[in-house]
């Protein structure tokens, strides 16, 4: 019996709606924590303006999307 270790092979990624849910969830969490950093900092200066945080947080709402399009285009091109 040959075991092959390849992902694309798993089960999970033969259906389109549960390969791009779980994409979709590794891609939130990487730049969840990357938004949260920034946030921290910009909340946490003494020298930034207090609503800089919460235009932060709106402008990566449309940033998010707009990187995952992209990112998505890329994936459905291959």
């Amino acid at each position: 019996m040959v075991m092959s270790n390849k992902l694309s092979d798993s089960p999970l990624f033969k259906y389109p709606l549960l390969r791009s849910f779980l994409f979709y969830s590794i891609f939130r969490a990487i730049y969840g924590i990357f938004i949260l950093a920034v946030t921290w900092f910009f909340a946490t200066n003494p020298n930034s303006p207090t609503y800089l945080p919460a235009l932060f947080l709106i402008f990566s709402i449309f940033f998010s999307r707009y990187i995952f399009k992209k990112i998505k285009n890329v994936n459905n091109d291959k």
